[in-house]
């Protein structure tokens, strides 16, 4: 019986079994779509057992292949696939049934997994029926040889070669060792030489195994987190963060597709589904589940007044600890009900006593508070001389400035003498300045009169509350001297009017290379000032904002000065939640006969009306004045090679020339009350580059209610990101006469004179310029200080929606103001 060639398919058969089945299966011929020419087409069986003669049992796995063949079940007794095996072309295996022959290398591959895949199922029509094993036939004794290399067909790119095959190229024969097509044999692995035109072929190596072919990985989503809360009215982008990729396509963030949307205006929980498919069909998929909940309210935390630090008393005296103490939040009112107290105070023993008190509001917010007493064994009072009316020195008197040293008062039968300047107000036998000389020489008959004066009728009322500066007032004083304080001022509704004129993310894209910010620290102009920048914080951030605004809107002063003699004034500053006033500055002719004839002129600043007066395109306006004006004193020129001044606002937080240096720089030793620290310098800091000791001193005492807090330590102001938007609001707000505030002058709430200097350009923005650094008559077409500002003005507005057309935004025409 004769076996066509071109339907054998041998299970691993070596080169000896492909020699006895015929040149045309080693040629590739009779293998998957490759015909056989009709010369290799058959070989007996007589020629094939004559082969098994010649090389005997190296032909053993052949001939149990050729029986395999020549039996009628060779299908039937194909193995089972298994996943870990290796399988190439021709292999056939049975897999759920079904008999699969390989195309290709294999491994891995579920046969039937895939119609373009390395399997191909064996079918009637694909499956040979051999010719029945009983037929004989005589052994052909002129066996045709092996095809010598030259024959071999010439290589064809379009072609598919499997493990055997061969072909002719550039003169040399090759044989294809796996599945190949395309790849030229003289510079692919794919291939071996085996032999040149008209040599004897090299006798064929064993095949090599190729390596797995190459696998496409499915692609990687990064940056896609389980749960995201937000908050109702919050701006959400899904697709923030979100990177995809794989090994093969490498980026394919662009490919994300997203399904689902995320309604902010209404709280509920809301799922995106991001998918991501490559270029070879693999996709990847992923969820976030994002939580919309409704917006907290800010809680603050109660504050407790009437709290003192020492309380002194005599053995035997009466004593209510809760007495003149007080509660409240803005969140539950009145808490004076819910404070406790622990502790307790025996006046029948001399000594000390410690009482603490505590108020906890609905929401678990405490605060705490403490108050020593002092319990004194009783003296003996000095009795009044009737001989005496006047005391050997002069009655303290609570309006009066002492400032020249070691000057000696009569105080509740006490002589007392100052260290340094006193300010009126400052109670002799409160300590600092004051130091007790001894009991008077002869006493007077004590009444309250000796240390005040009546009032002058100036100001604001019957000056009751205006002759003890220093005290804890009573609502129906504070109504009297400062008309009250406005619930629209408080500092929630402060911190919610910025809110609601620039959010968090409107803040941050004006100010990106904002002193601490991540673009900052990448800037390369950084390091030519800071070594490290990585080790600055976010010194201008948006909540170091917010906090600047909402602790000093609890704060309110009263300016007052003489009408012609502006240069002599006093300030007093009023806590708005302890309600405690206090004379902070006092020119020491303030009380001068000479000057008791002028009108005294008063006014108030609640430093909770900033952005809060006017209508909302004013309190635009005001934003942008402010935050233009920091900007130029901050900022301004080329950030990495780009000059853009809408964007290098708020670069530095002090002075240039004295960033990293020791040097000491804006002092002033005389002439003020507020003297300067030997070592310190004054130098400009923060976003208004607050300059000077006198200057430092005053805000310290508007801030603190103390001014050696900034006078000791004036580099607290370029560490502290909140004390640097307060120094900057404090300049912003307070008027400095002659001149008014930048903030009365942009919104318009400036009353001047009849005559008064600049009073025409009153709601200007460039009028604020001259408030600031005196710049007047110049134009905002040019290079100057005043230019930039004027653009960085023009620009806010612009980004806030203000209009501000036909406004005067530079200073010209204005002039300077003088005393």
């Amino acid at each position: 019986m004769r076996i066509a060639s071109e339907s054998v398919r041998l299970q691993g058969a070596g080169r000896i079994c492909r020699r006895a089945l015929g040149t045309g299966y080693k040629q590739g011929y009779g293998r998957i779509g490759v015909p056989a020419p009709e010369s290799f087409r058959t070989r007996s069986v007589e020629e094939v057992t004559g082969y098994m003669k010649r090389f005997g049992t190296r032909l053993v796995l052949c001939s149990l292949t050729a029986s395999m063949l020549l039996s009628g079940t060779a299908l039937a007794a194909a193995p089972q696939w298994s996943a870990g095996n290796v399988y190439v072309a021709g292999n056939e295996v049975t897999y759920d049934g079904d008999t699969y022959r390989a195309r290709w290398w294999s491994q891995n591959e579920v046969p039937g997994s895939s119609a373009w895949g390395a399997w191909e199922k064996v079918t009637k029509e694909t499956a040979e029926t051999p010719e029945d094993p009983g037929s004989t036939q005589t052994p052909d004794s002129s066996t045709t040889p092996e095809t010598p290399a030259s024959e071999a067909p010439a290589w064809d790119a379009s072609a598919v070669y499997t493990g055997g095959m061969k072909a002719l190229y550039n003169g040399s024969t090759y044989e294809a060792r796996w599945w190949v097509t395309g790849e030229k044999p003289d510079s692919s692995d794919a291939w071996k030489k085996i032999g040149s035109s008209g040599e004897t072929p090299e006798t064929p190596e064993t095949p090599v195994q190729p390596s797995e072919p190459e696998k496409n990985t499915t692609p990687v989503l990064s940056g896609v987190k389980d749960t995201v809360e937000v908050s109702v009215g919050d701006s959400v982008d899904v697709l923030s963060g979100i990177t995809a990729a794989d090994a093969e396509d490498g980026n394919l963030t662009g490919k994300v597709r997203v399904a689902g949307s995320v309604d902010t205006n209404a709280a509920g929980t809301y799922v995106i589904t991001y998918t991501v498919t490559d270029s070879r069909g693999e996709s990847a998929s992923a969820k976030t589940t994002f939580v919309v909940r409704e917006k907290e309210t800010m809680n603050t935390a109660p504050v407790l007044s009437g709290v003192k630090d020492t309380v002194e008393v005599s053995v035997g005296d009466s004593v209510d600890v809760l007495s003149g103490i007080t509660a409240r939040d803005a969140e539950d009112g009145d808490l004076t009900g819910k404070v406790r107290v622990t502790g307790s105070v025996d006046t029948g023993t001399a000594g000390t006593y410690v009482v603490t008190y505590t108020v906890t509001d609905s929401r678990g917010a405490s605060t705490s508070a403490k108050t020593t007493f002092t319990v004194n064994k009783k003296e003996t009072e000095t009795p009044v001389s009737p001989d005496h009316s006047e005391p050997p020195v002069p009655f303290w008197k609570d309006y009066k400035n002492y400032p020249a040293k070691n000057t000696q008062v009569y105080y509740r039968g006490r002589v007392y003498q100052n260290k340094w300047y006193a300010n009126a107000g400052t109670k002799p036998d409160s300590g600092d300045p004051w130091v007790l000389v001894g009991d008077a020489e002869w006493t007077v008959a004590e009444k309250d009169s000796n240390y005040t004066k009546e009032s002058s009728g100036k100001g604001s009322g019957s000056g009751t509350a205006e002759t003890v500066f220093d005290k804890v007032l009573t609502d129906s004083e504070i109504q009297e001297l400062y008309g009250g304080i406005n619930p629209a001022y408080s500092p929630e509704a402060a911190v919610n009017r910025l809110g609601a004129l620039i959010p968090k993310k409107a803040y941050e894209e004006l100010f990106p290379y904002r002193f601490g910010s991540p673009k900052w620290k990448a800037c390369a102009a950084t390091r030519q000032y800071y070594s490290d920048p990585s080790k600055y914080p976010d010194y201008y951030s948006y909540e170091n904002l917010q906090e600047a605004v909402h602790t000093l809107a609890n704060t309110a002063i009263k300016v007052q000065w003489y009408e012609g003699a502006t240069w002599c004034y006093r300030l007093i500053r009023l806590n708005k939640t302890t309600k405690e006033q206090k004379l902070i500055y006092s020119d020491p002719n303030f009380d001068a006969e000479w000057l008791q004839t002028k009108p005294l002129c008063t006014s108030i600043c609640d430093y909770g009306s900033f952005l809060a007066e006017g209508d909302l395109n004013t309190r635009k306006r005001e934003l942008a004045g402010f935050l233009a004006n920091i900007s130029h004193e901050t900022g301004g020129g080329s950030v990495d090679g780009t000059i853009d001044d809408s964007l290098t606002g708020l670069y530095f937080n002090e002075e240039v020339g004295f960033i990293g240096s020791s040097q000491i720089g804006y002092v002033q030793s005389s002439g003020t009350k507020y003297l300067p620290v030997s070592g310190k310098s004054y130098h400009g800091r923060g976003p208004i580059q607050l300059s000077y000791n006198y200057n430092y001193g005053l805000c310290s005492d508007v801030l603190y209610g103390d001014s050696s807090i900034l006078l000791n330590d004036p580099d607290r102001l370029e560490q502290d990101g909140v004390l640097g938007f307060m120094t900057g609001i404090w300049f912003w707000m307070t008027p400095q006469p002659p001149k008014p505030s930048c903030h009365q002058v942009i919104t318009g709430t400036w009353a001047p004179k009849e005559g008064a200097a600049n009073a025409s350009y009153n709601g200007n923005f460039g009028l604020t310029i001259v408030i600031i650094n005196n710049e007047a008559g110049q134009s905002e077409n040019g290079s100057g200080a005043v230019a930039r500002r004027s653009r960085y003005y023009r620009i806010f507005a612009g980004r806030m929606g203000a209009d501000i057309s036909g406004e005067h935004v530079d200073t010209m025409g204005m002039t300077t103001f003088t005393q």
